[in-house]
C-alpha cells in the first residue's frame, strides 16, 4: 500500500512538473509545434490539412512527411482549450507521466529499488524537456514504451497487445517507424517467437505503411551513410561526454543550457548499473541489451549531425541500467534528488527561457499581434534564413490558409512564398517589393542600416528576447 501511495504521488508532482508554466515555458512555440497545431486545427475544422489532403496518414510538414497519429490525437486538445502553446503540448506531459508509470512497472519486474528508480526517471532533463513539447516524440516514445512493458511480462507467450503498441508507434513519429522493425525482428528471434500468427498480426497493423513504401514520403529521412560514420555517430551518442555533461546537438532548440540528457553525478550509478545488469536473469538481460541496440542504430543513421531527440528512445534503456545502480541509502537520494531539482530549475525554468529564446523562434507572437492590429497594411516578412515563419502567424492569429498541391506523397519541394491575409513570406527584393507593400519585417542580418537609408525604411518596433537580443525589425516604407 505504501508502494502504491507512493508511486501515486511521483505521478502527481511528475504531471504537476510537465506542466507548471507550459504555456510560456519553452517561451514561444517552435514552427515544428507550430506546424502540428495549424494542421491538426484545419483536419478539426475542415477536414484537410494545409495543402488540402483530407486525413493523411503522413503529414506534410516541410516536405519532411511526419507519421500523423500525434496530429489526430491533439484534436479534441485543441477543441476544449483553443489554439493554443497549452492544448499542443497537453497530450506530451499526459504521455510523458505515463511514461513515469510505465517506468516503474517495468523497473519493479527485476528490482526492489523500482520507487527510487522511477523519482529520478521523472526529473532528468531529457524526460521533463520532451514531456513539455508540443509535437510528437516523448508520445511515441511513451507508446513503444508500453509495448515493451507487455512484452517483457510475457516473455514465456506473445503478448498481442505490445506488439500492437508498438506497431502503433510507427504512426506516431519517424524514429518508431524504423525502430519498431529492428526491435521486433529481433525479440521474435532471440526469443523464438517467430510463428504465423504474430507476424500476419504485425503486417495487418502495418498495411498503411507499406502501402507508403512505394511513395517518396516513406524514405524522406533517409540518408545514405558508410559503416565508418555509423560507427562514429554511435561513439558520439555514448560518449559519457554527451550524456552527461556537454550536449553535442548542434540545434540549441535541442538543447537544455547547463545541462545534458542526465545528471552529471549520474555516470556513477551507471557503470554499478552495467554490472548489475551482468546479473540479472537472462531473458531480462537480453531483452535490455535487445531495447537499447535497437533504439541506438535509427538514430545513428539518421542524419550527419547528432540530433539527440532521434536517440530519446535510447532513455529509457539507459536509465533503466541506471537506476540500477542507484544507491538504497534514503538520505543520499534524498540529497541527489533535491540537488537533480535545483539543477533542473535553474537550467530549464529559468535560463532556457532567456537564452534560448530565439531558436524557439521568439518574437512571431508579438508580430502577430502588431499585424492584428493593421489588417489593412500589407507586410513582407522576410524569411531568406527560415522559410518556415510562414507557419506561426496562422498558429498565433488562427488565420485561414490552403495551398493546395497535386501528388501529396511524392511531389517536389514547393517554392519558399507564401502569402495569406495581409502578409507574404518570401526573400525580400529591393527592386520589387517596396512599391508593393507597407512594412517590412526583418531579422538582424536582412537589412543593414545603411540600406534602410538608401530604401527609405524607418524602423518603427524592434522585437528582443528576454535576453534583449534582436529578433526581429519592423520597417515602414516611406513612399
Amino acid at each position: 500500500m505504501k508502494h502504491k501511495i507512493a508511486l501515486l504521488l511521483i505521478l502527481i508532482f511528475s504531471f504537476f512538473l510537465y506542466t507548471f508554466k507550459l504555456s510560456t515555458i519553452p517561451s514561444s512555440v517552435y514552427v515544428d509545434e507550430a506546424t502540428v497545431g495549424v494542421n491538426a486545427n484545419l483536419i478539426m475544422s475542415r477536414g484537410v490539412d494545409e495543402y488540402g489532403q483530407s486525413y493523411p496518414i503522413y503529414f506534410r510538414f516541410f516536405n519532411a512527411y511526419t507519421p500523423g497519429l500525434f496530429v489526430y490525437l491533439i484534436i479534441p486538445f485543441i477543441k476544449i482549450f483553443g489554439l493554443n502553446p497549452f492544448a499542443l503540448r497537453l497530450l506530451s506531459a499526459i504521455s510523458g507521466t505515463i511514461s513515469v508509470y510505465f517506468f516503474y512497472k517495468i523497473l519493479s519486474i527485476f528490482s526492489k529499488n523500482a520507487l527510487v528508480g522511477t523519482v529520478f526517471y521523472a526529473i532528468i532533463p531529457w524526460t521533463v524537456f520532451n514531456s513539455r513539447l508540443g509535437y510528437e516524440v516523448m508520445f511515441a516514445a511513451t507508446l513503444f514504451n508500453i509495448g515493451c512493458y507487455f512484452l517483457l511480462k510475457n516473455l514465456s507467450k506473445i503478448s498481442y497487445l505490445g506488439l500492437f503498441l508498438i506497431s502503433l508507434s510507427t504512426y506516431a513519429s519517424h524514429t518508431q517507424r524504423y525502430l519498431a522493425p529492428l526491435f521486433l525482428f529481433g525479440y521474435l528471434i532471440i526469443f523464438k517467437k517467430i510463428k504465423i500468427k504474430p507476424i500476419i498480426f504485425l503486417l495487418i497493423t502495418q498495411i498503411p505503411n507499406i502501402l507508403m513504401i512505394f511513395t517518396n514520403s516513406f524514405w524522406i529521412k533517409n540518408n545514405n551513410l558508410s559503416l565508418k560514420f555509423f560507427i562514429y555517430q554511435i561513439i558520439n551518442y555514448l560518449s559519457p561526454k554527451s550524456l552527461f555533461f556537454n550536449l553535442p546537438d548542434i540545434d540549441l532548440q535541442h538543447q537544455i543550457p547547463s545541462t545534458s540528457v542526465f545528471y552529471w553525478w549520474m555516470i556513477i550509478p551507471l557503470f554499478f548499473g552495467i554490472k548489475k545488469l551482468i546479473t540479472l536473469d537472462k531473458k531480462y538481460k537480453k531483452f535490455i541489451i535487445l531495447w537499447f541496440i535497437s533504439s541506438l542504430i535509427p538514430a545513428s543513421l539518421s542524419g550527419e549531425f547528432i540530433s539527440i531527440q532521434r536517440a530519446l528512445p535510447t532513455l529509457f534503456p539507459l536509465m533503466i541500467i541506471i537506476s540500477l545502480g542507484l544507491s538504497t541509502n534514503l538520505f543520499l537520494n534524498i540529497f541527489l534528488f533535491l540537488y537533480s531539482l535545483l539543477l533542473l530549475f535553474r537550467s530549464y525554468f529559468i535560463l532556457l527561457p532567456k537564452i534560448n529564446a530565439q531558436a524557439w523562434d521568439y518574437g512571431y507572437e508579438q508580430l502577430s499581434k502588431i499585424i492584428l492590429d493593421t489588417p489593412n497594411k500589407k507586410y513582407l516578412i522576410d524569411n531568406t534564413r527560415n522559410s518556415r515563419t510562414y507557419i506561426l502567424p496562422l498558429f498565433y492569429l488562427n488565420l485561414p490558409y490552403q495551398n493546395k498541391i497535386q501528388n501529396y506523397y511524392s511531389a517536389p519541394t514547393i517554392p519558399n512564398i507564401y502569402s495569406y491575409s495581409n502578409l507574404t513570406f518570401k526573400s525580400l527584393n529591393w527592386v520589387e517589393d517596396l512599391s508593393r507593400y507597407d512594412f517590412i519585417v526583418s531579422d538582424r542580418l536582412s537589412i543593414s542600416p545603411d540600406q534602410a537609408v538608401e530604401h527609405k525604411l524607418t524602423k518603427i518596433k524592434t522585437i528582443t528576447t528576454p535576453n534583449n537580443t534582436t529578433v526581429l525589425d519592423i520597417y515602414i516604407i516611406n513612399k
